[in-house]
């Protein structure tokens, strides 16, 4: 009789780790094979996490309270495998939960915080600057900033140099946010929320084209409101609105209500590191203007 053939743990590895990946519904069925193949893959399980506290509701997983024991009980494997995180707080002083998730998970890259009032209090700041991994923020910049003395706000923004990615959440970002924004040296991505009467709006936008260094996309995000126009996703405008009628990175992205709400879908880009997805929808928008272009240079020389 043959002996079954083994294979090396590094390839078994590897094998278990792309089919979690790529169907990560089957994840909570390979922890059940081997308690090996459950120390690969779930970790997995955990790389992006979507977090309600008002709703008492948590994907993957059970409830915030679930969350915060499993955190208490293994800080390791969550602080090494968390990378994604979107949530939703009402006060952000009412949940010391939002601290330990943030103070346990240090390796989180992109972090999206949702609400619907004031969410501001220093230790919260303190701990979204602390991620040194932190590279993706979404979350109402001046709101979190509101509580720092006017004279100490640049050093509170030079605390953010490693942010690439910013969405400003605020309904409409003041003068005081738009103008720092500068003192960021890695940021590529900027994104806000539009309304093309919104008085002042268009001088902060070309603002921060014209003084962020690095910035390659500035991501308009228009609200649609009629129901012709309601259906989910992000869609860019192809025909160009552009502040200084001759910089093709201001990029106006429609979406619906509902496109921002959707769990399974902001999982889902999230494991493909593509959350939001509006930023992968401008940078196709910007790659489209740039290719006509320089179409046209061609043609014209």
């Amino acid at each position: 009789m043959e002996s079954a053939t083994t294979l090396p743990q590094e390839l078994e590895r590897r094998i278990f780790e792309l089919s979690a990946t790529e169907f990560h519904e089957s994840i909570r069925t390979l922890r059940l094979v081997a308690w090996r193949v459950n120390a690969w893959v779930e970790p997995l399980l955990y790389k992006a996490i979507y977090i309600d506290y008002d709703e008492d509701y948590v994907n993957p997983g059970w409830s915030p309270d679930a969350l915060t024991a499993d955190l208490v009980r293994r800080p390791t494997l969550f602080r090494d495998a968390v990378r994604h995180v979107s949530m939703y707080i009402e006060v952000g002083e009412d949940h010391p939960a939002v601290l330990c998730f943030l103070a346990t998970c240090t390796g989180i890259e992109t972090l999206c915080v949702r609400k619907d009032s004031d969410t501001s209090n220093a230790q919260l700041l303190s701990q979204i600057q602390a991620l040194e991994s932190l590279t993706r923020l979404h979350i109402d910049l001046e709101d979190l900033l509101s509580r720092v003395p006017r004279t100490e706000l640049d050093q509170a923004f030079d605390k953010f140099a490693r942010i690439t990615h910013l969405e400003l959440r605020e309904h409409l970002p003041d003068d005081g946010i738009c103008s720092r924004l500068e003192r960021l040296p890695r940021l590529t991505h900027v994104a806000l929320k539009y309304e093309s009467r919104a008085r002042g709006l268009r001088f902060n936008c070309l603002r921060v084209l014209q003084t962020c260094p690095r910035l390659r996309v500035l991501a308009a995000l228009e609200e649609t409101r009629r129901t012709s126009q309601s259906e989910p996703g992000y869609r860019a405008l192809d025909t160009p609105r552009n502040i200084d009628n001759d910089d093709p990175r201001f990029v106006i992205v429609r979406f619906a209500r509902k496109s921002c709400d959707d769990p399974e879908a902001w999982l889902s880009a999230a494991r493909g590191r593509e959350v939001p997805e509006f930023w992968k929808c401008a940078e196709e928008a910007l790659a489209r203007r740039l290719a006509t272009r320089v179409y046209k240079g061609i043609n014209q020389s």
